[in-house]
C-alpha cells in the first residue's frame, strides 16, 4: 500500500494521494465497458432492448473515465533542495508550481469530514492546499500513512 502513495524518480518525491483508488475505478471502467459491449451485441442480433445496456455503460462509463484521468493521476513531486519548486500535476496533461520547499507546510485537512494530510504554503495555512495523503478515514491507512510515509515526506520537505 506505501508503494501506491509514493515512489521516487530520481531524487525527486512522487506522492500520489488517490492512487490507491486506481483499482476500484478499474473496475467500474470494465463493468461499464462489458454494458457498452452487450448493447452493441443486443442492437446487433436481436435489434431490441439495446438503450439501457448502452445508457447504463455510458451513464458509469464517462465520469468514471473523468475521474480517472482528473483525480487519480494527481501528483505532487517534492524535489531536493531548500529552495526548490513542490509541483502539482495531473498526469502529462497539467503541469503547475505550487510552493517553495521553504514557505511549505504540512497541515492535517479534512474534507467532508475525512481527514487528509496536505501541503500548503506558512503564509496561508487556510488558503489553498494540496492533499498528499489518502483519505485516512480508515485505521490501517491512516496508521501506515503517519508511521511509514509522513516522516519521508517531512524529510525530504526538510521539517523536522
Amino acid at each position: 500500500m506505501k508503494e501506491r502513495m509514493m515512489h521516487r524518480m530520481g531524487n525527486d518525491l512522487v506522492l500520489t494521494p488517490h492512487r490507491i483508488y486506481n483499482k476500484t475505478s478499474t473496475l467500474a471502467l470494465i463493468s461499464a465497458l462489458l454494458f457498452l459491449i452487450l448493447g452493441i451485441f443486443l442492437f446487433v442480433w436481436s435489434g431490441d432492448f439495446w438503450q439501457m445496456p448502452l445508457a447504463m455503460g455510458l451513464c458509469v462509463g464517462v465520469p468514471v473515465m473523468i475521474h480517472k484521468i482528473a483525480v487519480v493521476q494527481q501528483q505532487i513531486i517534492i524535489p531536493p533542495g531548500k529552495d526548490a519548486q513542490i509541483v502539482f500535476c495531473i498526469g502529462k496533461i497539467y503541469k503547475s508550481n505550487i510552493v517553495q520547499k521553504n514557505e511549505a507546510a504540512v497541515i492535517s485537512n479534512t474534507l467532508n469530514r475525512k481527514a487528509y494530510y496536505a501541503v500548503t504554503s506558512k503564509k496561508n495555512p487556510y488558503g489553498k492546499s494540496y492533499q498528499i495523503s489518502p483519505f485516512l478515514n480508515k485505521k490501517k491507512t491512516a496508521v501506515i500513512f503517519e508511521e511509514e510515509v509522513l516522516p519521508i515526506i517531512l524529510q525530504q520537505l526538510e521539517i523536522q
